[in-house]
This record gives structure tokens, C-alpha cells and sequence, in this order.
């Protein structure tokens, strides 16, 4: 149940139904490897990452630095 009903009670959240916790655990494990495992997700955040640290002004190696990164994993800039 929420935890927030359990700690305060129904004047606080008017959630309290109940679910066994090896249920709720699977259905977080399903969303997290529908919405966030996903190699698109992955790769549209690192992306959005690196193009906002290379547009930002910064030390004059941080290309260098950020290239030799994603050179350890595989990746690129380009």
C-alpha cells in the first residue's frame, strides 16, 4: 500500500489498497524495461548530453576529454 497512507494515514493519502509486493515489483521491472532500458532512451539522453556540455563554454579540452570517454564505451561523437 502507498507508504505515505500507511505512515499517516487516509487524511493524508486516500490511497490504501493493497497489493502483494511480488506483484508491484513486477510491474516496476516491466516499466522500467519498456520506458527506460531502452537503447533509443539511452541514446537520445547521451546525445542531449553531450551536445549541451560541447555547446557550453567550458575548458578548451573538454571535446578531447568527452571523446576519450566515449571512446571506452564504444561510442562517438559523430
Amino acid at each position: 500500500m502507498c507508504a505515505t497512507y500507511w505512515n499517516r494515514g487516509a487524511a493524508v493519502c486516500p490511497n490504501g489498497r493493497m497489493v502483494a509486493m511480488a506483484t508491484a515489483d513486477e510491474a516496476v521491472h516491466r516499466l522500467l524495461a519498456r520506458e527506460v532500458l531502452q537503447p533509443s532512451a539511452d541514446r537520445t539522453g547521451l546525445d542531449d548530453a553531450v551536445e549541451l556540455l560541447l555547446t557550453e563554454p567550458g575548458e578548451p579540452d573538454r571535446r578531447v576529454r568527452l571523446e576519450r570517454r566515449l571512446a571506452v564505451r564504444g561510442e562517438t561523437l559523430n
